[in-house]
């Protein structure tokens, strides 16, 4: 199955709405959208506090990865002012990925 980088940046002074949103966030993530797509491993982007998202992602197509997106807690908050999704060709076995809840 094909993997993809999506990177997603936060519009400027969002942090609040971030917060807000992050447990369905995560709850979204955890079943894949439903069983849209697998997240490999993802994290928020920011040294000193979250200002974006990125996420390895495995599906079966890129429109599968944006409806995942279009149904994200965080961008139906508006939280996110851009997305890139980049195709990527995994060399690594994402079988041996262990999800922290899962350690």
């Amino acid at each position: 199955m094909p993997h993809f980088l999506v990177i997603s940046q936060d519009k400027p002074g969002m942090l609040e709405v971030r917060k807000e949103s992050r447990a369905a966030h995560l709850a979204h993530v955890k079943t894949g959208g439903g069983g849209l797509v697998r997240v490999l491993v993802g994290s928020p982007l920011g040294r000193e506090t979250m200002n974006g998202t990125w996420m390895v992602m495995e599906a079966v197509d890129e429109a599968a990865i944006q409806a995942f997106n279009a149904a994200d807690p965080y961008e139906i908050a508006g939280l996110f002012a851009s997305r890139e999704i980049l195709p990527i060709h995994a060399v690594f076995d994402p079988s041996r990925i262990v999800a922290e809840d899962q350690v």
